[in-house]
């Protein structure tokens, strides 16, 4: 594992520290009329309530596993992508939404460092053996990118506004779905996940010419921009922009550093 490497997985892991020490600090001075510590965890961590609170535990177990998942995979470098760009995602998604009180643009500056990370401990040993770790590596992003957009599909068909589902109850994340949906043109996702698995599959049959994968790549990144300024695209557009970002730079890292030697 290079040093590069190491330091993103510092970097998580440092994210990680800055997170439960803020769940600490807000669980100490958090005003509870329970008494058994079960019941006050249920409260302090209500989806409804507290979902500042929720979320961040959740960004915080995220964390972790791109730690974990750093270790497990060091011979397989390109799956850890799997596990650290959700973090960024997460992490972007929470700050535009102010669920981080506390130095909000450290987190997404730390884990993009995780992903850059990654990404280049990929380059480095397939210039040792002239492997293509970092050709799959851009292509778990683009796979991840497609899985998302076809779960929020799913989700906005069966959390369409019925008698059974009030939108109350939702947190914000399925609440925007259930919300926005009705006023945008859903199939836009699977159209985008197609792009990401068309993405793939060029990669993965022409895996040495990175320039390629990375011009391509630009296509979904400005479509996903000028939809979302234009108002076309009101359905987590912080997500899907973000992961539109993310998969054209990881591209874009290969095409400028990575082709085999």
């Amino acid at each position: 594992m290079s040093y590069f490497k190491k330091f993103g997985d510092f970097c998580s892991g440092f994210s990680c520290f800055a997170a439960v020490m803020w769940l600490f600090a807000e669980y100490m001075t958090f005003k509870f009329e329970a008494v058994g510590f079960k019941e006050k965890i249920a409260i302090f961590f209500d989806k409804g309530s507290q979902y500042t609170n929720r979320i961040m535990l959740i960004l915080a177990l995220t964390l972790v596993l791109s730690v974990v998942a750093s270790i497990v995979f060091r011979k397989v470098p390109y799956l850890t992508l799997l596990f650290s760009v959700p973090t960024l995602t997460l992490s972007v998604y929470m700050v535009s939404n102010n669920a981080i009180e506390n130095y909000p643009m450290m987190y997404i500056i730390l884990c993009a460092i995780s992903v850059i990370s990654g990404v280049w401990e990929c380059i480095s040993k397939d210039k040792l053996d002239g492997g293509h770790r970092g050709a799959f590596a851009c292509d778990s992003v683009s796979l991840l990118a497609a899985g998302s957009m076809l779960f929020i599909f799913k989700k906005s068909i069966s959390l369409a506004p019925t008698e059974e589902i009030q939108t109350v109850a939702l947190t914000p994340f399925y609440r925007e779905i259930s919300t926005n949906s009705q006023t945008m043109n859903m199939k836009l996702f699977v159209i985008f996940a197609c792009v990401y698995l068309a993405l793939t599959l060029i990669s993965l049959l022409l895996t040495d010419v990175y320039f390629l994968d990375a011009v391509l790549a630009v296509v979904p990144f400005v479509a996903l921009i000028y939809m979302w300024s234009a108002g076309l695209w009101t359905v987590h557009a912080v997500i899907a922009v973000t992961l539109a970002a993310v998969n054209f730079a990881v591209r874009l890292i290969p095409a400028v550093s990575g082709r085999k030697q």
